[in-house]
């Protein structure tokens, strides 16, 4: 059980990277926006420091917010669908991020403070780092809720033959 929450764990690591790299460089490179700081230079040095910044966040996504709302789910709501639950929820993390790292990102470098909406606003590439975020949490919380199920049925067998051992 542990073993294949660790390999699923990679597993949804190597698809949300490859999913906000690529789908993230691609906008960035057709619109001429930065990858990460402007100016827009896409020279090998500016991909290293971006794969960081998206290795970063989707090892959050992965291997702290799923499992966070699993623990959750598991005591406030074990019946509630899967899908939906950590669909919704991790997009409300996302969202909620966004807003804090926008205000503390506009409050350093704005002179009248911070602003919760400054990503939003469509600050240089935020709007395309919003699209593929939210693209690939949506991808990435459905392929979770999905393996949560299959892992549970594979334990739930596993229990009903040790009570048919017992029983016999």
């Amino acid at each position: 059980m542990i073993l294949a929450s660790i390999v699923m764990s990679r597993k949804l690591f190597y698809i949300s990277f490859c999913i906000s790299f690529g789908l993230t460089a691609l906008l960035c490179i057709i619109t001429n926006q930065p990858l990460v700081f402007g100016p827009a230079n896409y020279s090998p040095g500016s991909f290293i420091v971006f794969g960081l910044l998206i290795a970063c966040l989707c090892f959050s996504l992965v291997f702290v917010n799923l499992p966070f709302l699993r623990y959750i789910k598991e005591g406030v709501a074990p019946n509630a669908r899967d899908d939906g639950f950590y669909i919704i929820l991790t997009l409300l993390v996302l969202q909620g991020i966004t807003l804090l790292t926008g205000y503390l990102e506009s409050s350093f470098t704005k002179p009248d403070g911070g602003d919760l909406l400054y990503y939003y606003k469509g600050v240089t590439n935020s709007h395309i780092y919003i699209i593929t975020g939210n693209l690939t949490t949506i991808i990435v919380a459905s392929s979770y809720a999905k393996e949560q199920v299959r892992l549970k049925k594979e334990v739930d067998t596993i229990f009903d033959f040790d009570k048919e051992k017992v029983e016999e």
